[in-house]
């Protein structure tokens, strides 16, 4: 088969693409695109993952190797060093499969391995994108979340900063928590994010260690008060404070904060605070809170903050992030 695939292929080797996608960033839907769209060519898309698999392959291609163009995808994925731990890999370490007869034949510009950088930077037409996407965790977040991964990427871009290894952390851990943590849109999500996120914030813990989760949290502190205290030592007083100014915010459009030392004195370090309307009220938070005409207007506002104040959070405690409140 060797001597037949060396005539054939150096006849006909400008017909042959081997694209190397250990991270298997054709996903089966493009591939059965792709497949489609070179059948309505006449030319054959071959998909491999092993090395029996590949072996079929060849002997096919060998027999049709002088009448149709193949594009063949090798989607195996092999470490060269067996006691690597795959989340520790580079893309160098991954090893294609052999087939030795056959890959001396593909002209170099036929020979495809793209990165995950690759594909954010085709997706997106950004072109910076840092090689650390390459490796774990940021390759297998760019690929399973990547348009939360983006959004955030490009906000960060938008404040022309340069990127760091903290900020890519962060990046990652938007793409878990699905909210762009550059561009958190209001206090709903922020209270969502501190009370009601506790599977998610677990998920951050599988991929980062306690010293990149403290990344996370510093980030998230220091945003605006009362926001930024919600993930600290503060956030039941801060929750409350949240909530107090969404309510006011229906009555005192300017300045709600300036109301605050009225409901308690406990909150009175919050009176230059102010925060957005509410516009969606998510499931967990009380029916009565978007209801105007119920006891949390301005007049429940008091009552209820001074008989133990509002649990705008369905009794839920913290997201439960290893070191959060540290």
């Amino acid at each position: 088969m060797a001597e037949g695939a060396d005539r054939g292929g150096r006849e006909n080797h400008q017909k042959l693409v081997w694209v190397e996608d250990p991270y298997r960033l054709l996903e089966c839907e493009e591939v059965a695109g792709l497949h489609s769209a070179l059948d309505n060519l006449g030319h054959t898309l071959i998909v491999v993952t092993n090395p029996f698999r590949l072996r079929e392959a060849l002997t096919d291609l060998g027999a049709k190797s002088g009448s149709t163009a193949m594009v063949l995808v090798d989607q195996s994925y092999t470490l060269r060093d067996p006691h690597l731990l795959p989340k520790d890999a580079k893309p160098s370490d991954l090893k294609p499969l052999p087939a030795p007869d056959w890959k001396p034949l593909v002209a170099a510009d036929a020979l495809l391995r793209p990165t995950v950088r690759d594909f954010l930077a085709s997706s997106t037409g950004v072109e910076d994108w840092p090689s650390e996407v390459n490796i774990y965790p940021y390759e297998r977040l760019a690929r399973e979340q990547p348009n939360t991964f983006v959004r955030s990427y490009e906000t960060f871009r938008r404040t022309g900063q340069i990127l760091t290894s903290d900020a890519l952390i962060v990046i990652g851990a938007s793409a878990i928590l699905g909210v762009d943590l550059f561009d958190i849109p209001g206090p709903i999500p922020a209270l969502e994010l501190a009370f009601h996120s506790e599977p998610r914030w677990q998920e951050v813990a599988k991929y980062f260690n306690p010293t990149e989760q403290k990344v996370v949290r510093d980030h998230l502190r220091r945003l605006p008060a009362p926001l930024g205290d919600l993930f600290g030592d503060k956030a039941d007083t801060a929750r409350s404070v949240v909530v107090a100014l969404l309510v006011l915010k229906q009555h005192f459009s300017d300045e709600p904060g300036k109301q605050l030392p009225f409901i308690s004195p406990a909150l009175a370090s919050y009176r230059e605070c102010d925060v957005l309307p509410a516009v969606d009220a998510p499931a967990w938070l009380p029916a009565a809170f978007v209801n105007t005409t119920s006891t949390l207007t301005f007049g429940g506002v008091f009552s209820e903050a001074r008989s133990g104040g509002y649990d705008a959070t369905g009794n839920h405690a913290p997201a439960a992030l290893p070191g959060l409140r540290g």
